[in-house]
């Protein structure tokens, strides 16, 4: 499925370009950190703000009539940022140079930790500016880590193969271009005939496995933390692993190896599952 990565900008008209230039000067380019630049589009001027996220764009309305919230269409904007403290910057930052806006006030009926304040530009469109919030950050922690093709699915799906000794099933949930890296970017191998004829030997190895320790989701990252089965001059024994994945599409595209010291025996006293 393709995951929508974001607003890529937004288009507002506006009665006045000149007045709303210079409160978005304000809002966004003093206060909230955007760049500008200007561009023309069939002879009409347009104003830019962007920054790492998305971008605003001002243009002359063509039709002058006031702002309904209520009428179909935008009812309000809201902008994010970080944490509450910021919230409350913005306001202050806002309010010291002359822009009517709340306080920055916590709002429990939408969320425990909603911090909000609230303005109107010349035009009468309403903003916010609000904070990530918990659940937010949750969401987007674990958004990807649900269904067959996840990150988390597909991971564990290679580890399963890994240790029943099934290279082609272990194979394919890379993907064809896939590349292998030792910590922190040294590659190993590149696309399947590469990391095929790079694993053989190891999953003709008896002592085969992996354990896993712990395991973090970040994105389409998946960070492993394993004990492995090694050979040892006096004997089988484990070794660290941190594995890092990158799975998009429902297949690894790149994978990070770090190796580390030799386990104590607690920590892996048999090599069977």
């Amino acid at each position: 499925m393709i995951q929508l990565q974001g607003i890529d900008h937004i288009y507002l008209s506006v009665s006045e370009l000149s007045r709303s230039e210079a409160f978005y000067d304000l809002l966004l380019g003093e206060v909230l950190g955007h760049r500008k630049n200007r561009f023309a589009l069939n002879g009409e001027p347009h104003v830019h703000y962007f920054n790492a996220h998305f971008g605003l764009v001002l243009r002359p309305a063509r039709v002058q009539q006031a702002h309904q919230p209520y009428a179909p269409g935008l009812h309000h904007l809201c902008l994010r940022v970080d944490h509450a403290s910021e919230v409350r910057a913005v306001a202050q930052a806002l309010q010291q140079r002359g822009v009517a806006c709340t306080p920055a006030t916590r709002m429990p009926d939408y969320a425990p930790d909603y911090v909000a304040t609230y303005l109107d530009d010349p035009d009468g469109i309403r903003l916010e500016v609000t904070n990530l919030r918990g659940e937010r950050r949750e969401r987007h922690d674990t958004w990807l880590a649900e269904g067959p093709d996840s990150p988390v699915a597909v991971v564990q799906r290679q580890l399963d193969a890994y240790n029943a000794r099934d290279l082609p099933a272990w194979l394919v949930t890379y993907a064809p271009d896939a590349s292998q890296y030792a910590f922190p970017a040294t590659l190993l191998a590149q696309g399947h005939a590469q990391i095929s004829e790079r694993m053989a030997p190891r999953f003709a190895d008896p002592l085969l496995h992996a354990r896993l320790l712990s395991r973090t989701v970040r994105g389409d990252l998946v960070i492993d933390d394993e004990s492995v089965a090694r050979p040892f001059d006096d004997g089988p024994g484990w070794v660290a692993l941190q594995a890092i994945y990158q799975v998009q599409g429902g297949l690894i595209r790149n994978a990070v190896f770090n190796f580390g010291a030799r386990l104590p025996a607690e920590r892996g006293d048999s090599l069977t599952a």
